[in-house]
């Protein structure tokens, strides 16, 4: 079946257009709204990131994560083998 050419100057056509870009308007409109919601809740601006920059933040934070509870495991080592040399007369 032969394809039929788009004949830009139909009304349908254009139409089609106005309406892709009152999409468009509308979409970015509604993220401007979304981030002065944010920047309100949060006080402070919510910077869009690539996708890259997000995994690379999320490892650093998982990184920071696994140190934090490293440290505090340390700790309750270092607590448990105090008390146990305290309850066998040991010195520290």
């Amino acid at each position: 079946m032969p394809e039929t050419p788009i004949d830009r100057t139909e009304p349908a056509y254009q139409y089609g257009r106005m309406l892709g870009t009152f999409q468009r308007g509308l979409l970015e409109f509604a993220r401007l709204v979304q981030a002065g919601f944010d920047e309100g809740r949060y006080g402070r601006r919510v910077i869009e990131l690539s996708a890259q920059e997000r995994e690379h933040i999320a490892e650093e934070a998982h990184r920071r994560r696994l140190a934090a509870e490293r440290r505090q495991g340390l700790q309750y080592v270092d607590r448990y083998a105090a008390k146990v040399r305290a309850d066998l007369g040991l010195p520290r």
